[in-house]
């Protein structure tokens, strides 16, 4: 047939768009085709070296923890001594439950939850009471308190072991 020209395809389109530049941040409603990380503006930090502060000082603070009643059981084993160096590990403990605080609060300004602080902070206010209790020698109160003090911070550093301390909450 004359002046009938072969079938062609359609021509083509526009050409499809190119990936946008590294750290580039897509206007709002802009949906990003799957598989594109995302804007270096939306990326998330875990706290790393906070997670690891606080970590450390609740692996301390439970190892100083546990040193208390086998301190005390020296001094019930006849080493008098012992008795002056569970005095001292208590205002240690005191100092280190501190340390931990400060640690926690980084955590927290560097994206962890608030928990750990708020129970710090209880246990300082407890552990400088438990100290009173222990030079008053009330130990009516002093050795039951000193159990869930013991306790709570074996809790504490496991839990700062299993991961969730490098977890973003916010």
């Amino acid at each position: 047939m004359a002046g009938v020209e072969p079938f062609s395809p359609a021509p083509p389109g526009p050409p499809p768009p190119a990936a946008p530049p590294a750290g580039h941040v897509a206007p709002a409603g802009h949906v990003a085709p799957l598989g594109t990380p995302p804007p270096l503006a939306v990326r998330r930090r875990t706290p790393r070296a906070s997670g690891w502060a606080l970590r450390i000082t609740l692996t301390l603070l439970a190892l100083g923890c546990v040193a208390q009643p086998l301190l005390i059981g020296r001094y019930l084993d006849g080493d008098y001594a012992a008795a002056g160096r569970h005095g001292a590990n208590g205002i240690f403990l005191l100092l280190l439950t501190t340390a931990a605080g400060v640690a926690a609060v980084a955590w927290w300004v560097g994206g962890g939850h608030p928990l750990p602080l708020v129970g710090l902070g209880l246990l300082w206010f407890v552990l400088s009471f438990q100290i009173g209790m222990g030079y008053s020698r009330n130990l009516a109160i002093h050795i039951p308190l000193g159990v869930g003090i013991v306790t709570s911070a074996i809790v504490a550093a496991g839990w700062s072991w299993t991961g969730r301390v490098f977890r973003r909450v916010r």
